[in-house]
């Protein structure tokens, strides 16, 4: 119908009902543009685990009206600068970090020619490739886009919005964006962290308030980072779990202080802490959607979708396992992050006295 428009939470909920990709694309492609609040997109994006099922999209969608514009933060792209619309996003993406915080927000860039050959681009990502006349007309363009909120310019995003990809944004404010992450953008470790804070505090406020210190300046450094976990009796990263290459605890602690420090300035302010929040939020409302997608698949007790994902009935069931268990069942979301959630023992499986945690995630019911 020409009068069926939904908001950005309502196709978030509509592409998990559908098991097999093409449904899913279809439903995707017919509803995108009738989203009401566009600048809330990035709520049902993170909800794709698969890049290529997301490339798949871009290409029947255009890469231009799939661009994030409002909330570009994280956005991984590999874009090829032969095809005008691709090359056309990779002039945004630069334009946007001139008004942001030049180079500092495009990370990992790379340059590969068109002859298969890499520039190392010793002088970063040339500024005149802002401009669509100075970008090249052929080879592949990647990075990652990151930008502190104090660095945001949240004006010239509206502006490429409306002039670009022709969205509606005109009175809107950024206290009406519901700033987003998916659990899939972070490294492993910012994950731990959020699993002990989620197991100890009710809120990502109350930690920051902790490490800061009771005469705190608003900001953490990496040295009371390391001092505060280890005050708070934070054992996640003296193991091996996780780490790559055999990282040693300072190490880990290091990579998750930088990735909450996009700017670069050397500390991590109370607006940048506050992306474990948009993390926290996301694990809750995945959490939720899945344990509503088990409500729906086998009714309202858990045991029954435990005996159908634990098909062997061992009594408990690791990664591997896991992943084939709710591909089988239907499910479609970030299912090796869950994994990871209901892990609390981080003894790499779970068992029916972890999944039974879900528990606390039934919706509640109205007293009839």
């Amino acid at each position: 119908s020409h009068n069926f428009f939904l908001p950005a939470s309502h196709m978030r909920a509509l592409i998990g009902y559908f098991k097999e990709e093409i449904q899913r694309a279809n439903v995707f492609i017919i509803f995108y543009l009738r989203i009401v609040d566009m600048h809330n997109a990035k709520m049902f994006r993170v909800r794709f685990e698969s890049s290529e099922e997301v490339t798949r999209l871009q290409n029947r969608l255009g890469y231009a009206a799939f661009f994030p514009f409002l909330q570009p933060e994280n956005s991984r792209f590999e874009l090829d600068l032969s095809v005008y619309d691709q090359r056309l996003c990779s002039s945004m993406y630069v334009y946007l970090c001139t008004k942001e915080k030049f180079p500092q927000n495009l990370h990992e860039y790379g340059y590969t020619r068109a002859d298969g050959t890499e520039d190392p681009l010793p002088l970063g990502v040339p500024r005149s490739w802002a401009d669509m006349k100075g970008i090249p007309t052929a080879g592949v363009f990647r990075a990652i886009y990151r930008c502190a909120p104090e660095d945001r310019n949240f004006a010239c995003r509206k502006e490429m919005a409306q002039r670009l990809g022709f969205f509606d944004v005109d009175g809107l404010v950024q206290d009406e964006v519901a700033w987003w992450t998916g659990l899939m953008e972070p490294p492993e470790d910012v994950l731990n962290l959020l699993e002990f804070f989620i197991s100890r505090y009710d809120n990502v406020e109350k930690p920051f308030l902790e490490i800061d210190g009771v005469d705190g300046n608003g900001c953490i450094t990496l040295r009371e980072l390391m001092e505060g976990l280890e005050a708070m009796d934070c054992h996640k990263f003296d193991s091996k779990k996780g780490a790559k290459g055999g990282a040693t605890k300072e190490a880990r602690i290091d990579a998750i202080f930088r990735y909450l420090d996009p700017g670069g300035e050397g500390s991590v302010s109370r607006e940048e802490w506050a992306i474990l929040d948009q993390l926290w939020k996301e694990f809750d409302l995945s959490i939720r959607e899945f344990v509503h997608f088990l409500m729906l698949s086998f009714g309202d007790d858990l045991m029954d979708a435990w005996m159908a994902l634990d098909e062997d009935e061992g009594g408990e069931l690791d990664e591997e396992e896991w992943l084939q268990a709710v591909v089988s069942v239907g499910y479609f979301g970030p299912a090796k992050v869950v994994f990871a959630l209901l892990d609390s023992s981080d003894d790499g499986n779970i068992s029916f006295d972890e999944f039974q945690v879900l528990e606390k995630y039934k919706p509640t019911r109205s007293p009839q």
